[in-house]
């Protein structure tokens, strides 16, 4: 199997950069709002807050920025691989032989751009589907093909490291033994029976 590297789409970043925009207009609507109060002190105030706001979304949108592209995944032979970030590099590994439910999840943008992200969980990371997934592929195209490889290579990767079946243990005693405790209990459960029906 064939190792494959993986990168956001740029439809993500522009998607972040969407949310960060959205929430800069409800915070210049609030600012805008406290200058109609009418007052000097108001005006100035609400100014003085609008450009602090103005400061960090700035700096919120070339964080984003920076953030996607340190982004990249790893699909392995044998795990999955996610690394990122800015000032502090996260690397998280996820082996096949943990994974326990591959999930896509796919917003009305993301569907809009043909983007989504993938959730691999394992059974130590805990609440609801997806919610908690160990490792999240976020923002890939191909999401669908991605998906597929990794529940085939966690499916081959689980098969070959599961144990073998067992073979019950063989009852101990010899055939006759058996049949004859057998007997004996029901003859037990039959007399207790008809005690309590009499």
């Amino acid at each position: 199997m064939e190792s494959i590297e993986v990168k956001p789409d740029k439809a993500q970043r522009r998607l972040w950069v969407i949310y960060s925009f959205v929430v800069f207009i409800i915070g210049t609507i609030i600012c805008g709002l406290i200058m109609l109060a009418g007052e000097f002190e108001a005006i100035i105030g609400g100014g003085v807050a609008w450009l602090g706001w103005c400061v960090v979304m700035g700096l919120i949108i070339t964080y984003t920025r920076a953030y996607w592209g340190t982004l990249s995944y790893q699909i392995d032979d044998d795990s999955v691989d996610a690394e990122g970030g800015v000032f502090f590099t996260k690397h998280v590994t996820v082996p096949y032989s943990k994974v326990t439910n591959v999930d896509l999840t796919q917003g009305p943008f993301q569907r809009m751009m043909d983007i989504a992200t993938i959730h691999v969980q394992t059974a130590g990371a805990g609440g609801a589907q997806g919610a908690q997934a160990e490792l999240r592929l976020t923002g890939v195209k191909d999401f669908k093909d991605l998906k597929r490889i990794v529940t085939e290579r966690a499916r081959v990767v689980g098969r070959a490291s599961a144990p073998p079946p067992s073979e019950p243990a063989p009852p101990e005693g010899s055939q006759k033994e058996i049949l004859q405790s057998m007997l004996q209990e029901l003859q037990s459960i039959r007399e207790l029976l008809e005690e309590r029906q009499g």
